[in-house]
């Protein structure tokens, strides 16, 4: 719907460009006053007006117009989900697909029954228990040698002193709200329970005085500080998030650790949000007043067995089953049967601020893309450079966070989605080679998640492939004011390992991308005893280069290219698509 014009011109004939494609420049200006994508419409009605504060809040600008598109004013699906979250605590109930498919404010508003419900979740402790989501029985699947040693971290630069008891009652008042962070693993009966005795507890925040120490011990000391505290867990008892005060020259830094079986990409931004609000309260004498509680995770394992067993999972069977025959691998320098986290190194790239804002905005408008979607078409490309291949598999990542029915916006828990994506790269031009990206992305069911209900919730499919993944990719979207605060904002100090050391890798390459602070980042993780460094940084160099050339590809364009997915209600593919631009 989004794709129908809202005007028409009547021309005598079409303008084209020296290369026979329509001239958009030259195309009769519509007369009289429109409302377009371009021009500013201000709310009318409360709940526009009550949209567009939230998305002024989450996408960090100054205005937005009820026809501004989202994703042109550079949202993506986690800013979605922390717009339903917010729109929640304001009595208006949407879903993120909602904000996804109609994308202005607008449409939303006309395409969404029943916008104002009331939020009809267990707002006290949750009790109980409940079985294993997919992620976490693809968890259990990889039989790590220490399970308990599995987390999530961030290390905080503090901006100002914090009273350390009064960040003591803000991280009880977080323990009190998310349940998942009291959450517990039952071996006698292979399952997870809500373990409500914590709460009556102190949480202990242990401090560490580095000061004075040479630059390079400091660093050593604070990467064995961060390893004790991340290996500390027990998920059989006791909380599963941690946090201590490292007090260095510069400034105090604040680490907080959470086992990954309570956590998340989404959750980390509730959590730091949460911990911000609870602790500024808490030093002004004021009430802590969190947000409404969205669905639990007994909500939403109940919600993933109920649709087990659906029509519509049962037609993605056909979709998934031609990834089961694929086979191929990577090229490696060296040989090894030793892929312990031991051997796990990392290098890191970053784009620039003005790339990085190009990357988000101007870049997805020729295309129509997504981030993401542009993000996987550099990997493409460099895979193909690096291996000469024009068909392999990559494992892909996502918050997985996008069943219709049930809203855990402001749920913090794992909920990752991890699926199999073929890709096809077969054209050497960079514009073909998007529209293919874009293509196999979206014509994934679901986003990925039906993936893993049927691979790990359903009895028909109980065989789990124990081949190591070649490559999996990740991105974590932007990471703005929830890291960057009047209190804290984030460190790039190292704080060792996240998983313990005897424990095996899950993938030979494991690519993370992420914005923070208006800069796009990226890690790849890969085996010492597999790969030379030189060669791991040449494929970042490789990637950035790729990423550098389809940013100023897109931007550098004047002209819109259609895919068949942008017009879902037709049956049409990519030529007979193009026939009717020509």
């Amino acid at each position: 719907e989004y794709m129908v014009p809202s005007y028409f011109v009547r021309l005598e004939k079409m303008p084209l460009s020296q290369n026979g494609k329509v001239d958009r420049k030259a195309l009769t200006e519509p007369e009289g006053s429109i409302n377009t994508s371009m021009e500013y419409v201000e709310p009318s009605c409360d709940e526009e007006h009550i949209m567009a504060e939230i998305w002024k809040k989450v996408l960090g600008l100054a205005r937005v117009g009820i026809n501004d598109d989202f994703f042109e004013l550079g949202g993506d699906s986690i800013k979605a989900i922390q717009v339903v979250s917010l729109l929640a605590g304001e009595g208006l109930t949407i879903e993120v697909k909602d904000i996804l498919v109609h994308r202005t404010i607008s449409k939303v508003i006309l395409n969404v029954d029943n916008i104002q419900r009331s939020n009809d979740y267990e707002q006290g402790f949750i009790q109980g228990s409940f079985g294993f989501t997919p992620v976490v029985k693809w968890f259990f699947s990889q039989r790590f040698n220490n399970p308990n040693y599995f987390n999530q971290s961030i290390l905080l630069e503090l901006k100002k002193y914090m009273d350390i008891q009064k960040l003591k009652m803000a991280f009880v008042k977080i323990i009190e709200h998310h349940d998942a962070l009291r959450v517990n693993y039952s071996h006698d009966r292979d399952e997870f329970f809500f373990n409500n005795g914590e709460i009556t507890k102190d949480f202990d925040i242990e401090t560490f005085n580095i000061v004075g120490l040479p630059p390079q011990k400091q660093e050593n000391e604070l990467i064995k500080i961060g390893m004790e505290l991340k290996s500390g867990f027990d998920i059989k008892d006791g909380l599963l998030i941690k946090a201590a005060i490292i007090h260095l020259e510069d400034n105090d830094k604040l680490l907080i650790t959470i086992h990954h079986l309570a956590v998340d990409g989404v959750s980390w931004r509730i959590i730091l949000e949460d911990l911000f609000a609870a602790y500024e309260a808490i030093e002004n004498n004021r009430e802590v007043i969190m947000p409404n509680k969205t669905a639990s995770l007994m909500d939403w394992y109940e919600k993933l067995l109920s649709i087990k067993d659906s029509e519509k999972l049962i037609l993605e069977k056909g979709f998934w089953k031609k990834y089961s025959d694929f086979k191929f691998e990577f090229p490696m320098d060296f040989d090894t049967k030793d892929w312990s986290i031991a051997s796990r190194s990392l290098v890191k790239g970053y784009l620039d601020k003005e790339k990085t804002e190009k990357l988000l905005n101007d870049a997805n408008k020729v295309y129509n893309t997504s981030v993401e979607e542009l993000l996987v078409t550099a990997i493409a490309k460099t895979v193909k450079e690096w291996t000469e291949l024009n068909e392999f598999v990559i494992e892909m990542e996502n918050n997985g966070r996008n069943i219709e029915g049930i809203n855990i916006s402001r749920t913090v828990g794992w909920f990752t989605a991890i699926y199999p994506l073929k890709i096809s790269i077969n054209s050497a031009d960079t514009g073909e080679q998007i529209k293919q990206i874009k293509e196999s992305i979206r014509e994934v069911p679901q986003n990925g998640v039906g993936y893993g209900i049927l691979k790990y919730l359903t009895e028909a499919d109980t065989e789990i492939d124990e081949r190591m993944t070649e490559l999996r990719f990740n991105y974590l979207g932007r990471f703005d004011k929830e890291s960057d605060n009047d209190i804290f904002s984030y460190s790039h100090l190292k704080t060792g390992s996240e998983t313990c050391l005897t424990n095996t890798m899950t993938a030979k390459l494991e690519i993370n991308c992420m914005v923070i602070n208006n800069m796009f980042e990226i890690e790849i993780f890969y085996n010492e005893k597999a790969y030379k460094e030189e060669t791991m940084s040449d494929f970042r160099d490789r990637y950035l280069r790729n990423l550098e050339n389809i940013i100023s590809y897109t931007v550098g364009s004047d002209e819109v290219y259609f895919t068949p997915s942008d017009f879902e209600t037709l049956d049409m593919n990519q030529e007979e698509l193009d026939s009717l631009f020509e």
